[in-house]
């Protein structure tokens, strides 16, 4: 069954509805800033998500084709995801280190991909940061 707010999810789940001591609960559910953020500013994670996406299909084409240019363009996309929402930190995390443990060693010109990777994800980074 599918809930359209999440008090009334939850009411089922916490006991009887009818107590009395489940209306301050409920207030503070509805009233919660995270909740309201969440339920209204939706766009901002599906954007990330489409970032991720992205930039996994780059990384995994760049690999397979050893190709430097989808690489940098797979970072350049995380970078991205990160400036639109924090939830794309474990997909850079994850990504960057199966960079530089697995996929580093057997590149030809790694420490020139590596350089074009930092500078064109510095860049879109500092659009912010800086």
């Amino acid at each position: 069954m599918f809930c359209s707010s999440l008090p009334s999810c939850c009411l089922p789940a916490l006991g009887d509805p009818r107590r009395r001591g489940l209306l301050p609960l409920v207030v503070l559910v509805a009233t919660n800033p995270v909740v309201m953020v969440n339920a209204t500013y939706s766009w901002t994670k599906s954007l990330t998500v489409f970032y991720v996406i992205l930039a996994v299909t780059l990384y995994l084409a760049g690999r397979r084709k050893r190709d430097s240019a989808r690489t940098v363009a797979a970072f350049v996309a995380l970078a991205a995801g990160l400036l639109v929402h924090y939830s794309a930190g474990p997909y850079v995390a994850f990504l960057a280190l199966h960079y530089l443990f697995r996929f580093f060693r057997e590149r030809p010109w790694r420490w020139r991909e590596l350089a074009g990777v930092m500078v064109a994800a510095g860049l879109v980074l500092a659009t912010w940061f800086a």
